[in-house]
């Protein structure tokens, strides 16, 4: 059988685009543009309110940064993780798989929006913390270029992950729960369980999720390319799976 590769990411990539005007249309994204400014808001006041301020720059990035990887695992669970389960909940599925459309093609132009959509979010973020921190410190932290690149690499994953539990889960509520409590609660417990143990802890998603934030204190981190590579692997590995599952996956 002819496979015609660039056809297949012709129409993944249509998916994606029909994909994210489903996100900007929904009430997603207006609750998490809400979230999102009620932080950058909260970190640009507070510290005046109380009688405080910004004098340097560090100062700014981690406080507007600090809780980042919280930021990307809440974003995920509310654009990844019901984008597959989503189309069987409301039996859009039917439609959707009587198309000639590959399945693989469905899923990876689905994470390719998913990807997107956390992506900008995050990159908001950044911006307004680096205008933010010209603006009252006159400068920005040099290590905020690279925090942001990590930011990435952890988006990747926590989307390959959110999207995996998408393709085995029955309700898109379920889905979601699940995202949110394996990666803040189960893996947590589980890092502090092998620390105690002295075992190695530096492959799990979370433990990696936190060079987010460290690298932005200035402070040489040789495990940077590492941690980059395991946040990579996450997605690289869930998305493979999620995949195989998606493909077996009946009506």
């Amino acid at each position: 059988m002819h496979i015609d590769f660039s056809d297949d990411m012709r129409q993944a990539f249509v998916i994606t685009r029909n994909e994210i005007k489903k996100f900007m249309s929904g009430k997603k994204i207006f609750l998490f543009g809400i979230l999102l400014t009620l932080v950058i808001v909260l970190n640009a006041a507070m510290p005046y309110l109380l009688g405080g301020g910004y004098d340097y720059p560090i100062e700014v990035a981690k406080n507007f940064l600090g809780m980042i990887d919280l930021l990307i695992i809440l974003a995920a669970v509310m654009f990844a993780a019901t984008t597959i389960v989503s189309e069987y909940e409301e039996r859009t599925v039917l439609i959707l798989l009587t198309r000639p459309v590959r399945k693989w093609v469905i899923f990876i132009g689905k994470l390719i929006a998913s990807f997107a959509i956390v992506s900008v979010f995050m990159a908001i973020m950044y911006v307004f913390t680096a205008v933010y921190s010209v603006a009252v410190t006159g400068s920005v932290v040099g290590e905020i270029g690279t925090s942001f690149g990590l930011c990435l690499c952890a988006v990747f994953g926590v989307c390959g992950f959110a999207m995996l539990l998408s393709t085995i889960a029955k309700k898109s509520s379920t889905a979601s729960i699940m995202t949110l409590v394996l990666l803040i609660l189960v893996l947590a417990i589980i890092g502090s369980l092998l620390q105690e143990q002295g075992i190695d802890t530096s492959w799990l998603l979370i433990s990696a999720m936190g060079s987010i934030y460290r690298v932005l204190s200035g402070i040489p981190i040789d495990s940077l390319v590492y941690d980059a590579g395991v946040m990579i692997g996450w997605g690289v590995v869930c998305t493979a799976v999620g995949l195989i599952l998606f493909k077996k996956r009946d009506l």
